[in-house]
């Protein structure tokens, strides 16, 4: 399918986690990329979303000719895909940091887009799992579906299987991205060990939530990074830097990604408890519904506020425990440790050797989580 830019900068959207995002308008949908970016790193990231866009146009069309169903659950998959800032991608590209005249490299353009939908296939897989009715202000899969066929466990299958189609497509890409073998292998490589790592995070997450488990602190803030910062901060800077012939800044491009993913899961925390859907694109008071052991809670249950927390939660009273959540320190705390790690990755990040473009990319990341931690 061939790409058609109708229009560039077309509008400004409202705030989600990451802040304000650009739209650039491509066939009649907006791809929102994460604002104040170099230009090149626009351009860059515009192309990697055109490249998944066009992949998935192709894929739903395939499936279409087998059952429109699950080609309405594709197209759905592909909606989700389309959304949000495509943070992943554009730090695939600071990863690569190509010259600042450079076109975008056909290798950093569709890895970068794979990071995209990876990232995807674990919103749909999650909001199974959360139970979920809404995403970014519409149905998830697993609501649509049911609300189609009457049944909810059909619903719940056609997501996972959507989820799981989105996955398995994402690291085709990788494995097809067109850099030389060895430098794909290992690119593949960090791919799927960055999606092992967050698979493990989330069943912590989950197995954590069960009343009879008490994680220790060591153990939660373990659960929170390999869920997020690995997939979502460490590889796509790491991949990048093997596909523009950086390996030596790897260690310190993921360091600098731990930290950044470390504060980005934190503001995620606070917003699951105190954003609204406008924001969040959630169900609001996700964390707390769902006895999720967070840093926050982890913070919460360390006070003698906890029982009144508890009560709170238990009887659905929100802004209570809200309330409570402010009162015993646990908010302040969560946003000193985002803030702590905001200025650590800050530190590294001058240190590098990266142009000043890319460093003005994550300069923009970290601004943008340090707004979310503000609740």
């Amino acid at each position: 399918m061939s790409q058609r830019t109708t229009s560039s900068v077309v509008s400004v959207i409202p705030s989600t986690l990451l802040g304000c995002g650009v739209g650039v308008r491509r066939d009649h949908e907006t791809i929102h990329i994460m604002p104040e970016l170099p230009a090149p790193f626009i351009a860059r990231t515009a192309a990697s979303t055109a490249f998944l866009r066009d992949t998935l146009l192709r894929m739903v069309a395939r499936v279409a000719e087998y059952n429109r169903d699950a080609a309405q659950a594709y197209e759905h998959s592909m909606r989700i895909a389309m959304g949000g800032k495509h943070l992943r991608a554009t730090l695939v590209h600071v990863g690569a940091d190509r010259l600042i005249d450079a076109p975008p490299a056909p290798a950093d353009t569709a890895v970068a887009a794979a990071f995209d939908l990876l990232h995807a296939s674990f919103l749909i897989l999650d909001d199974v799992i959360d139970a979920d009715e809404t995403r970014r202000g519409e149905p998830t899969i697993h609501a649509m579906a049911r609300d189609h066929s009457g049944d909810a466990h059909y619903g719940e299958s056609v997501a996972i299987l959507a989820g799981t189609a989105a996955l398995n497509k994402a690291t085709r890409i990788v494995a097809n991205c067109g850099a030389p073998a060895e430098i794909t292998l290992q690119v593949l490589n960090l791919f799927t060990q960055a999606t092992a790592d967050s698979m493990v995070g989330e069943f912590m997450d989950i197995h954590h939530s069960l009343p009879q488990v008490e994680p220790t602190d060591a153990l939660i803030h373990l659960a929170s990074r390999l869920k997020t910062s690995a997939y979502s901060f460490e590889a796509p800077l790491a991949c990048g830097a093997l596909l523009g012939e950086h390996p030596e800044r790897i260690p310190q491009l993921v360091r600098i990604g731990r930290h950044l993913g470390s504060a980005y899961q934190l503001a995620d925390d606070l917003q699951s408890v105190f954003g609204t859907p406008d924001r969040t694109g959630k169900d609001p008071a996700g964390d707390l519904i769902h006895h999720r052991a967070t840093p926050l809670i982890a913070t919460a249950r360390a006070t003698p506020t906890w029982s009144k927390i508890e009560q709170a939660i238990n009887e659905e009273d929100w802004r209570e425990a809200q309330a409570l959540l402010r009162a015993c320190g646990a908010v302040e705390q969560s946003t000193e440790q985002a803030q702590q790690h905001l200025d650590t990755a800050a530190a590294l990040t001058r240190e590098t050797q990266l142009s000043q473009p890319a460093r003005a990319v994550l300069a923009a990341v970290g601004a943008a989580i340090r707004e979310s931690t503000l609740v």
